[in-house]
């Protein structure tokens, strides 16, 4: 299997610096293994593969060893892949791009001012779930931070909270 792998550093504009991801176009022949193999090749924290072929941009995010359902970087990545090789055409000032992923439909912002750009992302917000054995999980803290439990505000709740994508 042939694939151009392209590679971004989000987050700078030097080489090797930011944040690397693989951005993979035009893949809606691919399978999950066959992403999940490209991911796993080339390392990166994500690997982002892109489906153009349907009115709504199709995206969906692998790291080495699995599916993520969203990515910054890789979000920042595969734009700037999409405007630099025009398949992506923008106006001056606010454009609106809107994407499918496994989080459901997300817009993309892309203020495109001269030569600058600005993109912006939405993601869900994290799921937060109260820890129950609230004081066994205070002293496990406090102990790990070399405290005692007593040194803890009372008023502060210890949440798990669930990350959805990134």
């Amino acid at each position: 299997m042939e694939r151009t792998v392209l590679v971004y550093d989000a987050f700078t504009d030097e080489m090797f610096k930011g944040n690397p991801a693989g951005v993979v176009l035009e893949t809606a022949d691919l399978s999950v293994e066959e992403m999940q193999k490209i991911a796993r090749e080339f390392n990166y924290p994500e690997t982002v593969f892109i489906d153009t072929g349907t009115e709504v941009l199709k995206v969906r995010f692998f790291t080495p060893k699995e599916e993520v359902d969203l990515c910054g970087h890789a979000t920042i990545a595969y734009v700037t892949a999409l405007i630099e090789r025009s398949i992506l055409k923008l106006k001056e000032g606010k454009n609106i791009l809107k994407v499918q992923t496994n989080l459901g439909e997300l817009p993309i912002i892309i203020n495109s001012i001269g030569d600058s750009l600005e993109i912006m992302m939405y993601q869900a917000s994290p799921k937060v779930q109260f820890v129950e054995n609230l004081e066994y999980w205070r002293g496990r803290i406090a102990e790990a931070l070399g405290i005692t439990v007593g040194e803890f505000g009372k008023e502060l709740e210890i949440v798990h909270i669930q990350e959805s994508g990134i």
